[in-house]
């Protein structure tokens, strides 16, 4: 009598192997989430960095103003709700310094909308709808910019143009883990 050999995986072996993924799922994922969460925020918080340190470099490199402001067309400012930046921000010359793209004035740069769930706003700024750099590199007025996720203030990311025109990340100096603004009180999401 010759002697078949099984091969493959009984049930128990399968129950076990399921139950060990099944529990492994449950243990990582939520943090899995809560990073990709925060990769998502870091990233939009580059990309506006990014837009506002070349803003000021190239009014200095143009001798003149150069602006950055919300839109939702990639091509103009908007003209309501200018305060919501979710939509996404141009960076143009801004030959006759009123903030607002004509279409004579020419189009640096375009940022894509914000994914959803996702908002960024402005706080302490004079202009609201804008941020203008002037030929010293200067910013006609200090302000922050808040990002924020549905997770809310504590886990939002905060960018600071103060009146040199420099782009910095404001301090928690309270310690209460949320970040602050310029103006020194807390971040706050919609």
């Amino acid at each position: 009598m010759t002697k078949v050999r099984q091969h493959g995986l009984s049930l128990i072996e399968l129950m076990i192997t399921v139950a060990v993924i099944v529990t492994l799922a449950v243990v990582g994922g939520p943090p899995l989430a809560d990073t990709l969460r925060n990769n998502r925020l870091t990233a939009q918080s580059n990309e506006l960095n990014a837009g506002l340190t070349r803003a000021r470099g190239e009014a200095v490199a143009r001798r003149g103003w150069v602006s950055l402001c919300s839109s939702t067309d990639a091509a103009n400012c908007r003209t309501s709700s200018q305060g919501l930046w979710e939509g996404g921000w141009i960076m143009f010359v801004d030959t006759n310094g009123n903030g607002a793209r004509a279409s004579t004035e020419l189009l640096i740069a375009a940022a894509r909308p914000l994914p959803a769930g996702m908002s960024l706003r402005q706080a302490g700024f004079t202009n609201t709808g804008f941020v203008r750099f002037d030929a010293r590199g200067q910013a006609d007025s200090a302000g922050t910019f808040v990002l924020c996720d549905a997770r809310g203030a504590t886990r939002a990311r905060t960018l600071g143009v103060n009146a040199l025109g420099k782009v910095v990340r404001p301090v928690d100096t309270d310690g209460n883990g949320t970040p602050q603004v310029l103006s020194g009180g807390n971040a706050t999401c919609p």
